[in-house]
């Protein structure tokens, strides 16, 4: 009995080991501010947190030297974020996207979808602080 009992126990620990593989994929927090990065015909920003995975947050997007403010909701996987961006006066846009470690920052990058978007890709960069 006592064999069995040790046995289970260092199957335990392995598998418990197991299961924190440093080498898996790492998930990414969303909260912090957001610019986009190389982005043709309009600049993107915003400043979101998260809590519990949700989304919460505003932004504002200059197009044509006009700025327009907008809410943002979503949700983050660790990997990968859906976001609504949600205008008063426009039509509001989608984003789905994925994050990358990028060279002293980290990347969101995705498409856009609705007001004119329909799968246009983008990339929002957070600087580290």
């Amino acid at each position: 009995m006592r064999r069995r009992y040790s046995l289970l126990m260092v199957m335990l620990v392995v598998a418990t080991a197991a299961c924190s593989d440093s080498t898996g994929p790492e998930n990414f927090s969303i909260s912090g501010t957001w610019t986009s990065d190389g982005f043709s015909g309009a600049e993107f920003s915003m400043t979101v947190v998260e809590t519990a995975r949700a989304v919460e947050g505003a932004g504002h997007r200059v197009a044509g030297g006009e700025a327009t403010a907008y809410r943002v909701y979503g949700a983050n996987a660790g990997q990968t974020a859906s976001l609504l961006l949600d205008f008063d006066d426009s039509a509001d846009i989608n984003f789905e996207g994925g994050f990358e470690r990028g060279d002293g920052s980290t990347l969101l990058e995705g498409l856009l979808y609705g007001a004119g978007y329909a799968g246009t890709p983008i990339t929002f960069r957070r600087d580290s602080d």
